[in-house]
C-alpha cells in the first residue's frame, strides 16, 4: 500500500461509509491471483506470515504437482489453499494450454456447488486459470458470467480489464450499474476492468460515487488513475465535507487531485476549481487560485506514484503481509 494509514472516524457524516483500512476482495485478488509477480508474491508473504502452512498444505502441493491431466488439476481447485493455491496457479498455466473451454465448462458447473464458501474459492480459481487463456479466456468469461454469482462475476471483471478484453466493457458497465448500491466491494472489480479498459465511463463512475458519498479503499487511488475534469468538483466537494482530524484522507484526497491536475490541462483545472468556488464562496482570488494549480502542475509526477504504489506497482511483500495479520 502507500504510507497511508487509515483511522476510521466516529464523525456522523450522513450516509458517508466509514473509510476501509485494507483493499476489497476484487483488489486484493488482482494483485495476486491475476498479476505476474502476484504467486512469487503469495509465497514470501505467505512464508512470511505463518511457515506453517508449507507443512500443513504439503499433501495438496503434491497432488498438484503429480496431476498429469488438466481435467485432474481442475479436480484439486478446492484443495488450492494456503500454500498449494500457487502451487495450483503455476501448474494450471504449464498444463492447461489450450484447455479455455475445458475450464470454462468446470466454471459453469460452479453453480452447482452447494457450499458458498467453496463456490467462491473455486470460481476464484477458475476465473484465474482463464486468465492467462488470452482471447480464448476472455470469450470463455462472456460465455460463463451469467452462471457465476455476483462475486465471481467481479473477479471476471477484474480478468476482462487485464485481458483489455474491449467487447466485454458494456457487460463490466451494466454490472457496475447493479451492483454500485450495494454494501459489498464486488463494484470495486467493474471499476478495476473500467481503468484496465481505459474507458471513460470510469470517471463518471468515480464522480457519482463521490456525489453519492460512497467513499471506500480504492476511491483516491481509483481517482489518481482515471480521474478527469468531470470528478474535480466532485472531488473538491467531498474534501470541503472531510473533518480536519481525518488528516489521512484528507492528504489521500489532495493527492489524488494533484494526479488529477497532472493529467488534465492547467487551463482545464483552473476552469473546475473556479466552477467549485462558485458553489462555495468565499473564493480565492484568480492569482492565489493560479498559485495552487502551479503547485499541482510542478508536483513530481513519481511521488503521486509513490505515494499510490499499490495503484501504480502493486503490493510489496510487507504490504501483503500486512493483510494477511
Amino acid at each position: 500500500m502507500s504510507k497511508r494509514h487509515r483511522r476510521k472516524s466516529s464523525s456522523p457524516m450522513l450516509t458517508v461509509d466509514a473509510m476501509p483500512g485494507v483493499p476489497s476482495a476484487p483488489t486484493l485478488y488482482r494483485l495476486t491471483a491475476l498479476m505476474d509477480q502476484g504467486h512469487t508474491l503469495v509465497d514470501k508473504a505467505t512464508a512470511l506470515a505463518a511457515p506453517f502452512l508449507m507443512v500443513r498444505d504439503g499433501k495438496p502441493i503434491d497432488a498438484i504437482k503429480h496431476a498429469k491431466t488438466i481435467e485432474a488439476l481442475l479436480d484439486l481447485a478446492p484443495e488450492a489453499r494456503g500454500a498449494a493455491e500457487s502451487a495450483w496457479h503455476e501448474r494450471v498455466r504449464r498444463l492447461g494450454i489450450g484447455a479455455a473451454p475445458i475450464i470454462a465448462q468446470r466454471l459453469q458447473a460452479t453453480a452447482m456447488i452447494a457450499d458458498q464458501n467453496n463456490r467462491d474459492i473455486v470460481q476464484e480459481r477458475l476465473v484465474a486459470a482463464l486468465r492467462w487463456q488470452g482471447d480464448a479466456g476472455a470469450r470463455a468469461l462472456r460465455d460463463c458470467f451469467d452462471s457465476l454469482n455476483v462475486y465471481g462475476q467481479s473477479l471476471a471483471c477484474v480478468a476482462w480489464g487485464l485481458l483489455r478484453d474491449q467487447a466485454s466493457a458494456g457487460r463490466v458497465w451494466e454490472f457496475f450499474e447493479t451492483t454500485k448500491r450495494q454494501p459489498e466491494s464486488h463494484f470495486v472489480g467493474a471499476l478495476w476492468a473500467l481503468i484496465d479498459l481505459k474507458d471513460a465511463r470510469a470517471s463518471k463512475a468515480l464522480s457519482e460515487l463521490l456525489t453519492a458519498g460512497r467513499v471506500f479503499y480504492e476511491l483516491y487511488g481509483f481517482l489518481a488513475l482515471a480521474g478527469d475534469e468531470h470528478t474535480v468538483v466532485p472531488l473538491m466537494k467531498w474534501m470541503a465535507r472531510l473533518p480536519q482530524k481525518r488528516e489521512a484522507e484528507n492528504e489521500d484526497a489532495v493527492m489524488a487531485l494533484i494526479a488529477i491536475a497532472r493529467r488534465i490541462s492547467r487551463e482545464a483545472m483552473l476552469r473546475e476549481m473556479a466552477a467549485f468556488e462558485q458553489l462555495a464562496p468565499p473564493a480565492p482570488k484568480p492569482k492565489e487560485r493560479e498559485a495552487i494549480v502551479e503547485k499541482f502542475m510542478t508536483y513530481p509526477r513519481q511521488s503521486v506514484e509513490d505515494y499510490f504504489q499499490l495503484f501504480y506497482r502493486g503490493l510489496s511483500v510487507d504490504d501483503f503481509a500486512k493483510a494477511l495479520r
